[in-house]
């Protein structure tokens, strides 16, 4: 799996500007894009899990708003260990980091620009140890970043300026859950691992990584998938489409626990 290449190489041909996006009611649960905003967040009333300091850096770096950070099961992805498939997320660094987890909405290509979409999730990860579950359900699929130290900026296109890992969550059939980590749209981001099943994913395995010394890229034919086999990493493959790379960590179709470490 691959999403941050395509958004990325979704805004290099014009499209994100121009994407349609789906006036479904907030309620019908199919429907993600209600997260659509231009406002700054009010950082007097923050919501529950996000501090009032990284609160005040979403916005100084223009991020849209703040999370929704529901912590009841609302089917789809939410703050609590209830669900199928637990994303289990460690502050593993010395410095402070704040969470953000978006979706990939049907049909919106700006799902992952913070500079115009509010995350599902922003939650602050104060110190090393510092930890949160995040449920997700079935057959969806999501992105997730931090902002580290109050530093980390928008990238110039309006998403997170940092390392990213990509999932989509299973419907139980072979291979239809997968976890990635991705570079691509910052090759010096801070690291980050993922393990679930039998498969590691860190910025050196199952970690989609550009060619020829590019620090950003999202082109086709610009990224390779590096060490995202099972003969090197059990639990893992690689795919092609295109003649591009795919793929990710498998084994955990029918839910399971997803262990996180943020670093720095």
């Amino acid at each position: 799996m691959l999403l941050s290449g395509l958004l990325f190489l979704a805004v290099l041909a014009g499209l994100a500007a121009t994407a349609p996006v789906s006036t479904t009611s907030k309620n019908d649960t199919t429907s993600r894009n209600d997260t659509i905003s231009l406002q700054a967040a009010d950082c007097n009333a923050p919501v529950a899990g996000l501090s009032f300091e990284d609160c005040l850096h979403m916005n100084n770096i223009g991020m849209a708003g703040m999370g929704d950070n529901p912590f009841w099961n609302n089917g789809y992805i939410w703050i609590g260990d209830d669900g199928s498939n637990r994303f289990r997320f460690t502050n593993t660094g010395g410095v402070p980091r704040t969470l953000i987890l978006w979706d990939f909405a049907d049909g919106d290509y700006q799902s992952s620009f913070m500079n115009v979409r509010r995350p599902k999730i922003s939650y602050s990860l104060p110190s090393s140890g510092s930890s949160v579950t995040i449920s997700v359900g079935s057959g969806i699929s999501l992105g997730y970043a931090t902002l580290n130290n109050r530093q980390t900026t928008l990238s110039r296109w309006g998403q997170i300026f940092n390392t990213w890992g990509e999932a989509t969550t299973g419907n139980g059939w072979p291979g239809s859950a997968t976890i990635d980590v991705s570079r691509l749209v910052n090759m010096n981001g801070n690291p980050q691992s993922v393990r679930v099943a039998g498969c590691l994913a860190d910025m050196e395995w199952c970690s989609f990584q550009c060619k020829n010394g590019l620090s950003e890229c999202g082109e086709s034919g610009s990224y390779d998938l590096l060490r995202c086999t099972p003969d090197v990493n059990p639990d893992s493959g690689t795919g092609w489409v295109n003649g591009n790379p795919e793929g990710g960590c498998y084994g955990w179709d029918n839910g399971g626990d997803i262990y996180i470490n943020l670093g720095n």
